[in-house]
């Protein structure tokens, strides 16, 4: 089962959490955030989107996590409950499932 949009879960139940994902898409910066030494979330602004990746190759279930680049529009629409009107250019595989 793939694991890759987990982290959005709590990101959309824990206001503290939310708050540093917002903060990450409007610092005006590239940063990095980590999730229970599970996931890398990397904020490039450059491309106004995330790149998310297991956080080590070793971590728990980074076999599950494959790398994504979601954009922040996306981000938003997921943390308000908008899935429907997310488009498939917003979210991208980085490698091949196999």
């Amino acid at each position: 089962m793939d694991m890759t949009f987990d982290w959005l879960i709590p990101a959309r139940n824990s206001p503290e959490f939310r708050r540093q994902i917002e903060n990450g898409m409007i610092c005006g910066q590239d940063i990095e955030l980590t999730y229970n030494d599970m996931y890398r979330i990397i904020f490039k602004q450059s491309i106004k989107s995330v790149i998310v990746k297991p956080y080590s190759e070793t971590s728990d279930f980074h076999y599950k996590i494959i790398p994504t680049r979601i954009s922040y529009s996306a981000i938003r629409r997921i943390l308000d409950d908008k899935f429907d009107s997310i488009s498939e250019s917003e979210i991208e595989r980085l490698y091949k499932l196999k």
